[in-house]
């Protein structure tokens, strides 16, 4: 451009030479000038497109000229560094490319000039081969700003790509939730929380949530999963949209997801969470509820039961589609097999009548399914092949030990309850069984031997059969032809026994006080019968 300011002046000898390229402004500045005495000229001059003689050559997109530069009327007012500069003519080409003005060419003198034809092809031939090189040069800019760009993008995504394998690599030795959680959150600069399916938060990492400002967004694990993260970021600008980005998200939450397996893998092998439950040997109830829910069941605390479900036959093992239907009828449980009993921990339970059709109901397809297959007999009112005991509903987590105990007892009093040969279920809270449960043994056999002392000690030496009279007699509600029935024992043996035992205890069954204070040794003797094996059955 330099070059042909000079070339200018020396063809077309005149005084002053310059160039005016457009800028991003829509104004034209000087670019390069040969001849100017001013350097205000060099350093302020700029002209709008369509304004001035210069103007509106680039508007025009055609040579303009001026003889009387001071007296022309295309002239912008207030000109004063061209009438610093005494330029008394001007002769300006447009210097284009592809329809467009790149700018202006001036050639000026300082005194009035007749510009000639010749001085006119001269000045617009050297716009010409100005503009052809102008615009190579602004291709080359254009490519190299492009080639700038792509290297820095290329650059950005390297390291990107990096830090994203490092914190796949950081993730995959990850051996607990928190691990994972904290190194996303530091990656991502965002607070970072898992929730199970109530929206409880069960791990978190990274800044409070009053400091993050960015977006949030909260995804599932996967479509089966019923945990989210939940993601905050801390700064407005951050983006998620980014590969590296969405790479830390989705590593994370395939990392959790490997993690619960892991859980869940670990909790089915061991049995250690329901063992604790089931004991109730633990302290951090909190810590138990986190574990429950990283294998995929709802908080335990609040409306949970305990069913404890025995065969009457040994022999008899509940079937997988047993636990396929106990899956579909309570989806947040967990089970575990005591002995001969299939223990069942119900996250929510509901109300008790509730729970008790749905066992009922589960009972009698097992038994459907069983009557088909050939492998069990009678008519619908004989007894059924499996019991159920029903524990209390908790309030805290602390409480599942103490409703297990009472479905434990519940089960082993049904197994000789007439109704529950029926129905297939007994309820704790019906046969009177809760808050014995968590008597201690010591105490409870103190109290039965108490109370039964001797009819027990007549049983164990003489082999008659008082403690079963008794039982059955109080659950059949003192009536002798029905007690009679189910001990297949004759009417006056049962009265003969019964007026046998009230002489033995010194008590009369009449008597509100002591048929309660029978009642409840009773319950107590059901209690320790599912604790134990004692030596006198009910």
């Amino acid at each position: 451009m330099q070059a042909a300011v000079r070339h200018v002046v020396a063809v077309v000898q005149c005084d002053i030479s310059w160039t005016g390229v457009v800028k991003a402004d829509a104004e034209m500045h000087i670019g390069a000038h040969h001849g100017l005495q001013t350097p205000e000229m060099a350093a302020d001059w700029h002209l709008a497109v369509g304004e001035g003689i210069g103007g509106k050559a680039a508007s025009l997109q055609r040579t303009q000229k001026s003889s009387n530069y001071l007296h022309d009327s295309r002239r912008v007012p207030a000109k004063r560094l061209i009438d610093n500069e005494k330029i008394g003519s001007v002769l300006v080409s447009p210097l284009m490319a592809h329809d467009a003005a790149l700018g202006v060419l001036y050639a000026a003198d300082r005194r009035q000039r007749n510009w000639t034809s010749e001085d006119i092809d001269e000045l617009e031939s050297i716009a010409d081969h100005l503009s052809v090189r102008l615009a190579q040069l602004d291709r080359v800019r254009l490519a190299e700003a492009r080639a700038s760009d792509a290297r820095r993008r290329a650059e950005a995504a390297d390291s990107h790509l990096t830090s994203a394998i490092e914190l796949v690599e950081l993730l995959s030795s990850a051996s607990a939730v928190n691990h994972a959680l904290d190194a996303v959150a530091v990656y991502l600069n965002a607070r970072i929380e898992l929730h199970d399916r109530h929206n409880s938060v069960i791990g978190a990492s990274g800044p409070d949530r009053a400091s993050c400002h960015g977006v949030e967004i909260s995804s599932r694990l996967s479509p089966q999963s019923r945990l989210t993260v939940h993601l905050s970021c801390v700064d407005e600008d951050t983006t998620l949209t980014e590969p590296s980005a969405r790479i830390a998200l989705h590593a994370l939450k395939l990392q959790l997801l490997r993690l619960c397996e892991r859980s869940a893998t670990i909790e089915t092998l061991r049995g250690d969470l329901q063992e604790k439950l089931l004991t109730g040997n633990f302290t951090n109830s909190a810590h138990i509820q986190r574990r429950l829910a990283l294998i995929g069941c709802s908080p335990i605390g609040s409306d949970a039961r305990v069913i404890v479900i025995r065969a009457r036959d040994q022999a008899d093992q509940i079937s997988e589609r047993f636990h396929s239907d106990l899956r579909t009828t309570f989806p947040d449980y967990l089970v575990d097999h005591r002995d001969e009993s299939t223990v069942v921990i119900i996250g929510n339970g509901g109300s008790e009548e509730e729970l008790s059709l749905q066992i009922a109901d589960l009972l009698g397809r097992e038994e459907h399914r069983r009557k088909r297959k050939g492998t069990a007999e009678g008519s619908p009112g004989d007894s059924r092949r499996f019991v159920a005991g029903i524990g209390r509903r908790t309030e805290q987590l602390h409480e599942v030990s103490i409703s297990y105990d009472e479905a434990r007892a519940a089960c082993t009093v049904g197994m000789s309850n007439p109704q529950t040969s029926i129905d297939g279920f007994a309820s704790a809270r019906a046969l009177g069984l809760q808050g014995l449960a968590s008597i201690p043994n010591a105490q409870l056999q103190a109290m039965v031997t108490d109370t039964f002392g001797p009819i027990i000690a007549h049983d164990e030496r003489h082999g008659t059969h008082y403690m079963t009279t008794i039982s059955s007699y109080l659950a059949n509600d003192r009536h002798l032809g029905d007690t009679a029935a189910e001990l297949h024992v004759h009417y006056n043996t049962v009265r003969n026994r019964i007026a046998r035992i009230e002489e033995l205890l010194d008590l009369s069954f009449a008597r509100t006080d002591d048929r309660y204070r029978a009642e409840t040794a009773v319950r107590m003797a059901a209690v320790l019968a599912a604790r134990t094996t004692p030596t006198t059955a009910l």
